[in-house]
């Protein structure tokens, strides 16, 4: 296992959902009834941030905490219809995966 390879895949992952997850949050606040989507998207991009930034300096101390937060995220997300919340389930699911290599 390359662990600079797997960290900097990791990086990315947690980059890509944090992203999304804000891009996700922003759409929830222009719907009505999906406020708490909004709210644990925004608590999953800060985490997946947190986790990026610790990555980024060589520690790997937050990867379960994100794994938990992004699966949270992304059963939240799923029980909405529109196209946006289904894509950062997507990617949520995605990165909870690649958080869970790494814990």
């Amino acid at each position: 296992m390359d662990t600079k390879v797997d960290m900097q895949s990791h990086i990315e992952s947690c980059t890509a959902c944090a992203a999304e997850c804000r891009q996700c949050a922003n759409e929830c606040r222009t719907k009505g009834g999906m406020e708490e989507c909004a709210s644990i998207c925004e608590s999953c991009a800060a985490i997946c941030e947190s986790t990026v930034n610790a990555m980024k300096v060589g520690l790997n101390t937050e990867s379960a905490a994100c794994a938990q937060a992004c699966r949270e995220c992304a059963a939240e997300c799923e029980k909405h219809s529109e196209a946006f919340a289904q894509t950062c389930a997507t990617v949520c699911r995605a990165c909870a995966s690649e958080c869970e290599k790494m814990a």
